[in-house]
């Protein structure tokens, strides 16, 4: 939505509302309180350097009030308004009447304004808020329709990559287990029963390795169906069971989990907890030898937006910092499979699970010291 093209969709929507309300300037504002500013997503008859510029300071923004609000905000006067009197846009830019009514992301958290300026002062009566209220709901759907398509399209590039992984990965121990197969057969052939054993097992571990590419991919392939409803997820419980499940690995490797107490979210129990089962399964495979695993899973923050994160912590051996993104490409392996076993696709699958939920995984790791993981998703449904 900001520091892009010009886009007709929004375009036509600003010039429908200068013409609708008979004023010189419309916008359609981005308020992004971190960066203090607005920006013009489209904008009509705003003079410059602003046209230009595409943005004020939010010092000069009457849309940030409508965001905070997530209301209608409504100005006869700029002049004699409390909220705005003091506004930068009043002298700089002699906004004089304001009309502004929210706009929201897919998820309908406001994020601008669709508003309407004009340099004099007027009445807006109660058909004008309701026609711009309107207005605003069409440019709410041509964000979702943006979102929609944005989505499509890299899942379009992510299946094309898939298919190209899966039937290189695939056809490698295919291969394998053929060769394999053929060497066994003249080994019966001269009955030399050590070599036999020694290919058999090879055999084994192979179809072994096989089976299990072809289970992650399985369920990879169920992340990409995000039409499960949402429901209310008791987090502490849910890890309680899943380091039940786990108590084996726990076992063998020494390792201990402090699990503090953890806020509710809402999600799609199944995915969430294969989420959670990969991290904490990671936390424990990729230990320091000789030093037991100690793992603490804790509330890291809590979103204005409602959501929560969740941080899973270890002393583990660390990721270094140039491959703390490429751990969550497809098959993307930092180390020899006979050291680590594992598809490589673990990870991929936590971060479409995280984007089926419109949430976020973001690792901190420094090698030797260990690795924090922190997934931020939706919190309790009010």
């Amino acid at each position: 939505m900001v520091d892009a093209a010009r886009e007709a969709s929004y375009d036509n929507l600003t010039a429908l509302a200068t013409s609708i309300f008979e004023v010189p300037v419309s916008l359609l504002s981005i308020v992004e309180t971190r960066r203090e500013r607005q920006y013009f997503k489209s904008l009509q008859g705003l003079p410059e350097p602003w046209a230009g510029r595409r943005q004020t300071p939010l010092s000069h923004s009457f849309c940030k009030h409508v965001v905070a609000s997530n209301r209608v905000l409504l100005v006869n006067n700029a002049p004699d308004h409390d909220l705005v009197r003091d506004n930068g846009a009043v002298k700089d830019l002699n906004v004089m009447a304001y009309l502004g009514a929210p706009v929201h992301d897919p998820n309908l958290v406001p994020i601008g304004a669709l508003c309407v300026i004009d340099t004099e002062p007027r009445q807006w009566s109660d058909e004008q808020v309701s026609r711009l209220g309107k207005l605003a709901s069409c440019v709410d759907d041509a964000i979702r329709l943006r979102a929609a398509l944005n989505a499509g399209e890299a899942m379009r590039r992510e299946q094309h990559e898939f298919t190209y992984a899966i039937s290189h990965d695939l056809k490698s121990p295919a291969n394998t287990l053929s060769m394999l197969q053929n060497e066994l057969a003249g080994e019966l052939g001269s009955c030399r029963a050590g070599n036999v054993r020694e290919l058999l097992d090879k055999c084994v571990e192979t179809t072994r390795r096989m089976g299990g590419l072809i289970e992650d991919v399985l369920s990879y392939t169920r992340t990409l169906e995000t039409d499960t409803a949402f429901e209310q997820i008791d987090t502490r419980s849910l890890i309680d069971d899943i380091l039940v499940d786990l108590g084996t690995e726990i076992s063998q490797s020494g390792a201990s989990v402090n699990v503090a107490d953890l806020p509710e979210i809402t999600g799609m129990q199944t995915q969430v907890r294969s989420l959670f089962r990969h991290l904490l399964s990671n936390a424990i495979k990729f230990r320091n030898p000789d030093v037991p695993p100690r793992i603490t899973v804790a509330e890291a923050s809590r979103g204005s937006t409602g959501t929560v994160s969740i941080s899973i912590r270890d002393n583990g051996i660390g990721i270094p910092r140039d491959h703390q993104k490429r751990i969550f490409n497809m098959f993307q392996r930092l180390h020899l499979r006979d050291r680590f076993p594992g598809t490589g696709l673990g990870l991929t699958l936590c971060r479409r699970i995280v984007a089926n939920h419109g949430g976020e995984i973001a690792v901190r790791s420094e090698p030797a010291l260990g690795s924090e993981f922190i997934v931020t998703l939706p919190g309790r449904a009010t």
